[in-house]
C-alpha cells in the first residue's frame, strides 16, 4: 500500500470512529489499482439499529416463515434428488440400449453372439422401460412440489413484504433526521 493511501486510510478511519460508539471495520482485499469516481458513503448512525427499532415498534410482529413452508422446500429438494437419481440411471440404461443395438446392428442374427446380446438388450429393455416410468413419475411428484411450494413462498414472501413496507414506511425520514442532526 503506498503513504498516500494509508494515510487516506487512517485519516477515514478516524473521521468514521468518532462518529459514535459503533466500532468501525475497514478491510481492504482488492489489489493494488487505481478506482477513479468511486463513491463511498458513510452514514453517520447505525441503520441496523434503525431498521431493528422500527421492527420492535411496528404494529404487529414480521410474519414468521411457517415450519410448513420450510418441510415444503426440504421436501421439494428430496423429490428433485430422488428425481435426479433416476434420470441418471435411465440415461445410463439408455446409452447401454443404444450401445447393444449398435452392435446387434453389425453381428447375423444367427451367430450365438448375436442372441447373448439380444438376451441382454431385452433385460435391459425390460428395466428402461420400468425405469422411464419411474423417471416421469419422480419428475412428476418433483414439479407438483415445487409448484404448491413456489405458491406458499410467494404467499409468505408477499406478507412479509406488506409488513416490511408498513413497519419501515418512516426509514427514509428517520435517516434523513438523523443526517441532519449529525451535521453532515
Amino acid at each position: 500500500m503506498r503513504p498516500g493511501n494509508l494515510l487516506f486510510t487512517a485519516l477515514l478511519t478516524a473521521l468514521v470512529s468518532g462518529c459514535g460508539p459503533t466500532p468501525v471495520v475497514i478491510t481492504a482485499e482488492l489489489e493494488e489499482e487505481k478506482l477513479g469516481d468511486l463513491e463511498i458513503r458513510l452514514y453517520p448512525f447505525d441503520r441496523d439499529a434503525i431498521f431493528d427499532s422500527l421492527a420492535a415498534a411496528a404494529s404487529r410482529p414480521e410474519p414468521p416463515i411457517p415450519d410448513s413452508v420450510i418441510e415444503a422446500v426440504n421436501e421439494v429438494a428430496a423429490a428433485q434428488e430422488e428425481w435426479r437419481t433416476a434420470e441418471a440411471r435411465w440415461g445410463v440404461l439408455r446409452d447401454s440400449l443404444q450401445a447393444l443395438g449398435t452392435a446387434l446392428e453389425g453381428l447375423n442374427r444367427g451367430q450365438a453372439q448375436y442372441r447373448l446380446l439380444f438376451n441382454d438388450f431385452q433385460d435391459l429393455e425390460a428395466e428402461y422401460n420400468q425405469l422411464d416410468r419411474t423417471n416421469t413419475a419422480a419428475f412428476n411428484r418433483f414439479d407438483a412440489l415445487q409448484k404448491a411450494s413456489i405458491a406458499a413462498e410467494q404467499e409468505i414472501a408477499m406478507l412479509r413484504e406488506e409488513w416490511a413496507d408498513e413497519a419501515f414506511a418512516d426509514v427514509n425520514d428517520i435517516m434523513l433526521m438523523h443526517q441532519r442532526a449529525s451535521g453532515l
